[in-house]
């Protein structure tokens, strides 16, 4: 679990570094390519891990899968949000305690190269400090499970995000990251 600087999507190449005394094993790689699903642009952050931030869900399959995860900056099945099964309309909801602007939103699939557990289509909605909706993406097609949707124009004075699954693969999808991306004042 750490911070890069900012990359292209694609695939980047991350070497490991051991402490001093200690070995790689023979049959062991020194390092790893990771897949980057989307760009953080710079001078932008993800929200979720720079402005205090709560996420709830309308439902979880169970305590392994809490909402939180969907928004603690780690992808993988290990770090998950999973609905409940059959939860006939799966909700992520995301509260800031200030006001941000937000430029994309972008999620990231439950498991990589696999095609189970993925919301297919969803809605993404924004809402100011009252309350009061201030953007709304419509459904959009989440291509494997992923998208990278840029919010034109950049919405300002946004404290609450909520994704909303319209379509999805399974009795329990699952969403592994969902990024907010933008600037907080």
């Amino acid at each position: 679990n750490t911070a890069f600087d900012p990359v292209s999507a694609g695939n980047t190449t991350i070497a490991l570094v051991q402490p001093a005394g200690f070995s790689v094993p023979a049959n062991q790689n020194s390092s790893i390519v990771a897949t980057v699903t989307g760009a953080i642009p710079t001078g932008q952050v993800n929200l979720t891990q720079t402005v205090v931030t709560t996420a709830s869900a309308s439902t979880i399959f169970n305590s392994a899968y809490p909402a939180s995860y969907a928004i603690d900056g780690l992808s993988g099945t290990g770090s998950s949000w999973c609905t409940a099964n059959n939860d006939p309309s799966p909700s992520l909801t995301i509260d800031f305690g200030e006001d941000t602007t937000v430029s994309s939103l972008i999620i990231v699939e439950y498991s990589a190269g696999s095609t189970t557990y993925d919301f297919l289509t969803g809605r993404f909605r924004l809402f100011n400090a009252a309350l009061t909706q201030v953007y709304d993406s419509g459904v959009v097609a989440l291509s494997g499970g992923n998208i990278d949707l840029d919010v034109n124009p950049d919405v300002s004075g946004v404290r609450r995000v909520v994704f909303e699954g319209v379509t999805w693969n399974s009795i329990e999808p699952c969403l592994s990251e969902l990024a907010v991306v933008g600037t907080a004042p």
